[in-house]
């Protein structure tokens, strides 16, 4: 007792037990979501403060002091059935946000990185169709430069067919009769 007390005032008393503060010190255990007291210690000491009279001939011979009179501990805790109700209702919603989040920064991860490759594959499917179109050209220009003028009236003569083959087209010429 007389915790955290000067020394000059134990050292003129004998008191039962040393100050301890795990035994003596007031405390409280509080949730920290709700604010709700789950445990808690309210200990207090009351003295009386003892001096050297010359009036009196009890305390002639007395050094002056301070003497404890009364010790109260106050306790309070929640129940193990308010406890469970409480970590029911506020814990679990808790850990389970917690989950939630991790699971939705993965999603919104996986959905992000989709839509990168996506347009991705759009860029290079509008490239090389771009590239397709400007090699068809090419192809019909050097087509004609190639042919002699001798095999272009054969083959004004002769019918146009157009063959596809994965999507690109080729031209060639059938020599009629």
């Amino acid at each position: 007792m007389m915790l955290d007390a000067d020394e000059r005032l134990r050292e003129n008393v004998t008191l039962p037990t040393a100050p301890n503060r795990t035994l003596h010190e007031t405390f409280l255990c509080v949730e920290p979501y709700t604010g709700v007291v789950i445990n808690g210690h309210k200990r207090v000491q009351i003295n009386v403060q003892i001096e050297h009279h010359n009036i009196t001939g009890i305390l002639n011979n007395t050094r002056p002091a301070f003497i404890p009179l009364i010790y109260v501990d106050e306790h309070g805790s929640i129940t193990p059935d308010l406890a469970d109700t409480l970590k029911q209702s506020l814990l679990v919603p808790i850990q389970i946000t917690h989950v939630l989040f991790y699971v939705l920064c993965v999603v919104g991860g996986v959905v992000f990185l989709g839509s990168v490759f996506c347009h991705a594959h759009l860029l290079r499917k509008k490239h090389s169709t771009t590239e397709d179109l400007d090699q068809l050209v090419v192809s019909e220009e050097e087509d004609e430069g190639l042919l002699n003028p001798a095999d272009r009236d054969r083959t004004s003569e002769s019918s146009e067919q157009f063959l596809s083959f994965d999507g690109k087209t080729s031209r060639y010429f059938e020599a009629s009769g």
